[in-house]
């Protein structure tokens, strides 16, 4: 069973993230910067989300596996993984 106050502290973080890019998105000319902070949240988003539906190990670095599983596992995310299955992903 998923520990709540874990789900709860991995989505805490994730806001914090969030808020920061959003807060400073319209005046900020550090589009790098503000787009980490986006993907850090999105990241702990979706730690919250493995934590509570797989039973996520967060002392275990986040892997295709439990990816692959919440993909499996939720139709709605599937769908979205499909839909966008053509975007390529470059790092510089």
């Amino acid at each position: 069973m998923a520990d709540p106050q874990l789900v709860q502290e991995w989505l805490n973080r994730a806001d914090e993230d969030f808020g920061c890019a959003d807060s400073v998105i319209e005046e900020s000319p550090y589009f790098a910067q503000i787009c980490f902070h986006f993907q850090q949240a999105a990241e702990k988003y979706l730690k919250a989300y493995i934590t509570q539906t797989c039973d996520y190990d967060s002392d275990t670095p986040l892997s295709g596996k439990y990816i692959i599983a919440v993909i499996d596992s939720d139709d709605q995310i599937s769908e979205i993984v499909e839909t966008n299955n053509r975007v390529k992903i470059r790092v510089p």
